[in-house]
């Protein structure tokens, strides 16, 4: 259910309500088909706010909401770290995450601006546990507040050119590590983007995207005493093509070929030597890669 319903001036109320109820049932066994977990979740999302519009696609806005993730089939699993062996750790429950924002956007005749400064509460975060190998509801509420900002400008009527960013902080919120970091969140990101139209069916461009530093996934009693896994900067290019309803594009993706790992962890690793000790692992990101893809619009 949605419902706008104009105030005074330009000012509008904005209210929204959403519910969802789920029933799973997980079979570790597919051959006999024995169950081995079967729940039913339900979670609400809902939505208070209010408008004030300057122009049609000019406005502020404050809003107060409360959104919700139910977790996939494939977080019901995780593995034994003594057995190496697949592990049913139980269906688990929605997350839900209550948040402020205030933000807007601006329009001129060359440039677009939006932005937004929000802080949010998240109970029963699902989150992959280091310490048993299981995914897990996080115990402890997690907390985000940050800044977002993101502009485009069309220098010429050929080339347009856009940029942005987020700030945010993300620390646990209650419990016996209060005020620290969540794993694989990092504080800032930013990119930068430029499309060129050579003529009415030909266009190239390119974004760049920067990561800061973040903190490895690990228990939690190691994160003030872990390294932090480094920041790094990756730039995409593409050609588009498009006639009538037919469009391809070519794309190279990690211009640059940098080699960066978007997660990692601290656990104990098998060695080279066939040993096992604690140590930083990471998954690393595709090198240059190149993709062409097609679609035509009936």
């Amino acid at each position: 259910a949605l419902h706008a319903l104009p105030l005074l001036g330009n000012t509008e109320l904005v209210t929204g309500y959403r519910r969802q109820i789920e029933s799973a049932t997980a079979n570790d066994d597919p051959i006999n088909n024995s169950p081995v977990g079967k729940k039913t979740t339900s979670a609400d999302a809902w939505e208070v706010g209010l408008n004030y519009k300057f122009s049609s696609n000019e406005k502020l806005y404050l809003k107060y909401n409360q959104a919700f993730r139910f977790p996939n089939i494939d977080e019901f699993w995780g593995w034994d770290p003594l057995t190496y062996k697949r592990t049913f750790n139980g269906i688990l429950k929605p997350q839900t995450t209550q948040a402020y924002e205030i933000g807007g956007n601006w329009v001129s005749n060359i440039v677009s601006i939006n932005g937004s400064i929000f802080s949010s509460i998240t109970q029963n975060e699902i989150r992959y546990d280091m310490d048993s190998g299981l995914n897990i509801n996080s115990e402890f509420n997690i907390n985000r507040r940050g800044l977002a900002l993101d502009g485009s400008s069309s220098i010429t009527n050929k080339l347009t050119i856009s940029g942005g960013g987020k700030f945010q902080k993300s620390v646990y919120a209650n419990g016996p590590y209060a005020g620290n970091s969540v794993a694989l969140a990092p504080d800032l990101l930013l990119n930068a983007r430029a499309n060129y139209s050579m003529n009415q069916n030909w266009s190239l461009g390119g974004i760049v995207n920067y990561v800061s530093n973040q903190h490895y996934d690990s228990g939690l009693s190691d994160y003030s005493s872990l390294n932090v896994m480094p920041s790094y900067t990756v730039a995409d290019a593409y050609l588009n093509y498009a006639f009538n309803g037919f469009e391809a594009k070519f794309t190279i993706k990690n211009i640059g070929n940098s080699l960066y790992g978007t997660t990692g962890g601290y656990a104990w690793i098998t060695n080279a030597n066939g040993g096992m000790s604690p140590n930083y692992f990471y998954y690393p990101s595709d090198r240059r890669s190149y993709f062409v893809s097609a679609k035509y619009n009936f």
